[in-house]
């Protein structure tokens, strides 16, 4: 029984170790860090450079020198952050050298999150040319907490790149179609290629946040701009493990203009050519509008982009369509499960893609058929209670542990029946 037991607790610590996502109080600690976040212009242009801070909140001043390469870049303007709306914020160019420092008069702490702290905007210059990289390298780093008692230590320090694109010289090429209006032929290692996020709105969003997935043995990340829709707007963006978050925001409150266009365009360095193929679609995609509101539910993400969903639109969900509403709770605990399970994870993006593009056309036969509505309503039943079942990860673990026990006390009998014959 002694060997039972151990071998118990045994195949749980494997458990706890194999799925630790399942736990309900289990959560991965974030890594406190100061970033400059990777940037992309064009020459005789204005460039903005985001500083990133992520913390937990205990962050009351913070100073650093930003060295920049003074040939080709012009020092404008310096600016708070989203996170720092409220602090003062003090600057010296130093030839090549910026020097920040911001501070609360009122004793404040940065908000804890994710966010800018800093923007320095500058002016590239005429001659600057289109692939040009230039660093920019933190220096003299001092983070401090209300008391005055420094944090540095405990925070990751990251410099960042600008890179200038332009059109190219060969009339040849046209975008990312060849000049024959083909579709683009898979990049050679070396070629420097742009992938666009496309938005669809009617003017009620005022930010968006993804994360995108890539292969990084085949896409190297060089660097992001606004897209035609957010030249106003500030971008952010982070390297991720698998790929990237990006967050588009405007400091004025600005709403993104109604219609389609890109809000970001990502710049990537081919390391083989099939580096195209291994972009994800966006994921884990927050909207939010004017008043701070998660409008995220009134979206959807296709293959080519983020677009909003009107009254006609929001037909094309199956479960919608059966239900009657979007509200309804077997609905939103579906695209809870969604937002859980399946967009976390490659192939549950996969499925979701898929599942989006083959809805519409079923989605409006069964919201015109009462018969329909009535059999998907049944027919989902299933569906519903396994989404239930695994959104509970006290249910799942709880399973789990009693089959476990019940193989080894089956096991251990067994053993005994042979030992008495």
């Amino acid at each position: 029984m002694k060997r039972a037991l151990r071998t118990v607790f045994v195949l749980l610590g494997v458990v706890v170790l194999i799925f630790p996502g399942y736990g309900g109080t289990a959560s991965a600690g974030q890594t406190n860090c100061l970033c400059v976040s990777p940037a992309a212009g064009s020459s005789a242009t204005e460039v903005d450079v985001l500083l990133n801070l992520t913390s937990e909140g205990q962050v009351r001043g913070i100073q650093f020198d930003l060295t920049y390469d003074s040939t080709c870049l012009t020092f404008k303007e310096l600016t708070t952050g989203n996170l720092t709306d409220d602090f003062s914020i003090f600057g010296n160019d130093l030839n090549g050298t910026y020097r920040v420092i911001i501070y609360s008069l009122q004793n404040k702490s940065i908000a804890e999150g994710t966010g800018s702290v800093a923007i320095l905007s500058f002016t590239a210059g005429e001659d600057t040319q289109p692939g040009t990289s230039l660093p920019f390298t933190l220096k003299e780093v001092i983070i401090s907490d209300i008391t005055g008692d420094p944090l540095t230590e405990s925070f990751e320090l990251t410099d960042g790149t600008l890179i200038f694109s332009g059109e190219e010289e060969n009339d040849d090429q046209n975008g990312d179609e060849g000049g024959d209006g083909t579709p683009p032929e898979n990049p050679t290692p070396g070629e420097i290629i742009t992938a666009d996020i496309h938005f669809s709105s009617e003017g009620q969003a005022s930010g968006v946040q993804f994360d995108l997935d890539y292969d990084k043995n085949l896409l190297q990340y060089l660097g992001a701009a606004t897209g035609s829709l957010t030249e106003t707007f500030n971008l952010g963006v982070n390297e991720t493990e698998s790929g990237l978050k990006a967050i588009i925001y405007s400091v004025d409150a600005l709403n993104i203009p109604a219609g389609e266009g890109s809000i970001v365009s990502l710049t990537f360095e081919a390391d083989a050519p099939q580096a195209r193929d291994c972009l994800s679609v966006p994921f884990n995609v927050i909207v939010g509008d004017a008043e701070g509101n998660d409008i995220s539910e009134e979206f959807i993400v296709l293959n080519d982009g983020i677009t909003y969903l009107d009254s006609s639109v929001d037909e094309c969900f199956i479960a919608t369509a059966a239900f009657g509403s979007k509200l309804h709770p077997a609905v939103a605990l579906l695209r809870h499960f969604r937002d859980i399970r399946l967009l976390t994870n490659k192939p549950g993006r996969t499925f979701v893609h898929y599942y989006y593009t083959v809805s519409p056309l079923l989605a409006a036969r069964i919201a015109d058929s009462p018969f329909l509505k009535g059999l998907v309503c049944i027919a989902l039943l299933p569906v519903i209670a396994v989404a239930f079942l695994f959104l509970q990860a006290w249910w799942w673990q709880s399973a789990l542990l009693l089959t476990l026990i019940y193989m080894l006390v089956s096991w251990q009998r067994k053993r005994r029946r042979k030992s008495c014959c």
